[in-house]
């Protein structure tokens, strides 16, 4: 049997050494190769490619002259570039165009085209509908979290649905809202969650601490409102000041400069760290250094973050919300706060900087679980190539 071509479309992906957009793509694409040839469809950027033999094509397609192309790959991806540069909505519809005949043209030379978010299923779905290729979408949080806010954004949805074959969720609470809120489409929705790089499960665990010993903390993530590190930042100004504690932040973007205002504000310059971006290569040998992990998100889809925190062994300390909720039991294997809340966060930390046994069978325990969950790349590559397969089968598409 000849090996299945899938083309795999995204408008995150690591085009450069040490990139950090769509790591997690990254890691689902690699597994996959070892199974299916896969060929990358993604945005140029106004960067080199550096190509790596990794056992995947890599086709990045033009939309503007090279200077240009600063749509994708960014922090927060195309919408906070849109946002933070108003000129690049002019870049849009030739974005859009460009991508539609790329996507044509893949679609002549594989057997089935996977897109990842739904504007990219749309694209992809329409393609399919006229060349008969079956389309497999990946929605994520953010689809659904612009849906919410937006009519366009729920016609996108929508029109994803109708024109994908199949239709794949990384998260729990997305799928059964999708399929309560367009029962029409149930019978094309799965579940898939996404995995985690078997090397966190291989860094140490915690071991108990002396009681006078630094604590160190670290967030890791894009630098956009939605991830509300303001928010980490301002409960770093009210926890214990008895306990001795390190912040070190990883990631670049726009509220750079905003959050290092509120450190100096609140006189914290020695004690918060910005690293900037670093390859996701070296983030298990930073989990690997540290004590407690902290996301404080407003929205999330199903943050593979957290995944790596808690399969390191790490406490993690993280925003009550939907896709973080189905990862953490508070209190059992990590702990949540109110999202936004600043003086529960340091209620919270302040519970688990002068507890090292609790970190560590907080770490044990989140380590536990995702070790019995099975939620693991190769894993995560294994359920989609069923889905491709499930679809060649039926050949014909579950249009409602």
């Amino acid at each position: 049997m000849s090996r299945l071509r899938v083309g795999f479309i995204t408008t995150s992906f690591p085009l450069w050494l040490g990139s950090t957009s769509g790591p997690f793509v990254a890691q689902l694409v690699q597994q996959l190769a070892q199974h299916v040839h896969v060929t990358v469809l993604t945005p140029c950027t106004n960067r080199l490619v550096e190509s790596v033999d990794s056992g995947f094509k890599i086709h990045c397609f033009r939309y503007a002259p090279r200077r240009w192309q600063i749509l994708a790959h960014l922090p927060g991806g195309i919408p906070a570039a849109l946002r933070n540069y108003p000129m690049s909505w002019l870049l849009l519809p030739g974005f859009l165009l460009a991508l539609f005949i790329a996507i044509w043209r893949l679609s002549c030379q594989v057997d089935v085209l996977h897109a990842n978010w739904s504007v990219t299923g749309v694209l992809a779905g329409l393609v399919g509908f006229f060349s008969g290729t079956p389309v497999i979408t990946t929605l994520r949080g953010e689809d659904f979290n612009r849906a919410r806010k937006s009519l366009l954004f729920r016609y996108f949805l929508k029109f994803c649905l109708h024109l994908s074959w199949k239709i794949s969720v990384v998260n729990e609470a997305i799928y059964y809202d999708l399929k309560s809120q367009y029962p029409a489409f149930s019978g094309k929705i799965f579940f898939l969650p996404n995995g985690v790089n078997e090397v966190f499960n291989r860094i140490p665990l915690m071991k108990s601490a002396e009681s006078n010993s630094q604590v160190t903390l670290l967030y890791v993530g894009s630098l956009i409102s939605r991830k509300g590190v303001d928010v980490l930042i301002n409960s770093c100004a009210v926890i214990n000041k008895k306990i001795s504690w390190i912040l070190n932040i990883i990631g670049d973007g726009p509220e750079h400069e905003y959050l290092k205002k509120i450190i100096n504000s609140l006189q914290l310059e020695n004690k918060i760290n910005f690293l900037g971006s670093v390859s996701p290569d070296v983030v298990p040998d930073f989990l690997n250094s540290i004590d407690i992990l902290i996301l404080p998100s407003y929205l999330e889809g199903r943050p593979n973050v957290v995944l790596e925190g808690m399969a390191a062994g790490r406490v993690v300390v993280a925003s009550d919300i939907p896709g973080v909720r189905e990862l953490i039991r508070h209190g059992e294997n990590g702990l949540l706060f109110k999202a936004g809340d600043s003086v529960e966060l340091a209620r919270v930390l302040d519970g688990v900087l002068e507890d090292s046994d609790r970190r560590r069978r907080l770490g044990a325990a989140a380590r536990q679980w995702v070790i019995e969950q099975n939620l693991t790349w190769p894993a995560a590559a294994r359920r989609y190539i069923e889905l491709y397969r499930e679809t060649l089968a039926s050949r014909e598409p579950n249009r409602s």
